[in-house]
């Protein structure tokens, strides 16, 4: 995540509910709340959340599926997510999926700039004109999501 930004992460609570937990980065500090939050401010009439102004085009992805097993690939091109987007891991999966915004996705478990989601979890894509990487450690792990313009 880029300074002063925030990033949704859909998680399941102890009680099996899906839950959102908005994450705020400032340099190098991490704020996790229940709420979203606006310039430090919790969202609400006074403080609306930032929107783009006009429609937002829905970009499928450049690629949906992880072909290799531990090989990334390219789900979303440079330019293809400008005002953000999603990608799902399916309920159906039986492994994680990882999901790189900044540069090529790597590994197995969450570590640098490498986020991982489990088998039915979204995870929201910060506006950017970078490109996102995904991997699994399975061949043929297909996934969904949209980049929005």
């Amino acid at each position: 995540m880029a300074d002063d930004t925030q990033t949704t992460l859909n998680i399941v609570d102890g009680n099996g509910t899906l839950r959102a937990v908005y994450v705020t980065q400032n340099g190098s500090t991490y704020t996790f709340q229940s709420t979203p939050r606006v310039n430090g401010a919790q969202v609400d009439v006074t403080n609306p959340m930032p929107t783009k102004p006009g429609e937002i085009t829905l970009v499928p992805l450049d690629v949906a599926i992880v072909t290799t097993g531990g090989t990334a690939v390219t789900a979303l091109i440079s330019g293809h997510r400008t005002a953000g987007g999603w990608i799902a891991n399916p309920v159906t999966a039986t492994v994680n999926l990882g999901i790189n915004e900044i540069g090529t996705a790597s590994g197995t478990t969450s570590s640098g700039n490498t986020t991982f989601i489990v088998p039915g979890q979204t995870y929201t894509l910060s506006a950017s004109t970078n490109a996102v990487s995904v991997i699994s450690s399975d061949s043929s792990h297909a996934f969904s999501g949209y980049g929005f313009q």
